[in-house]
């Protein structure tokens, strides 16, 4: 699910992981 946003925006991807 993150994998496809990481692409698209590497730096918010961090902090969806953290919440």
């Amino acid at each position: 699910m993150y994998h496809m946003a990481q692409n698209q925006i590497p730096v918010p991807t961090m902090v969806l992981n953290v919440k």
